[in-house]
């Protein structure tokens, strides 16, 4: 067991025996902090989806830039470009 296990063990340990109200204050300090808070619901879906295959990234961006191309055909030409030319994060050469 390395150290991290062993201190994550302890810890837990501790929160395990808490009387339910030690418990409760412990947890409601973890949802005001916004941060830990999105992180821990990054992990539990992450853990939710753990089995599901996984999709290739650049199939995702090419499904997003033929929604691009559909939303611009289907758009009036006075939009506004950088209203509509919207890319995820690495797939700016999508099209």
């Amino acid at each position: 067991m390395t150290k991290t296990e062993a201190t994550t063990e302890v810890f837990w340990m501790a929160f395990k025996v808490l009387p339910i109200n030690e418990k409760h204050a412990v947890i409601q300090h973890i949802i005001r902090d916004e941060s830990l808070r999105r992180d821990l619901m990054d992990l539990a879906l992450i853990e939710e989806r753990r089995d599901e295959p996984a999709r290739l990234y650049a199939i995702i961006c090419m499904r997003k830039a033929t929604k691009l191309v559909w939303l611009i055909k289907s758009s009036s030409n006075d939009l506004p470009r950088k209203n509509w030319m919207r890319y995820p994060p690495g797939c700016a050469n999508a099209l």
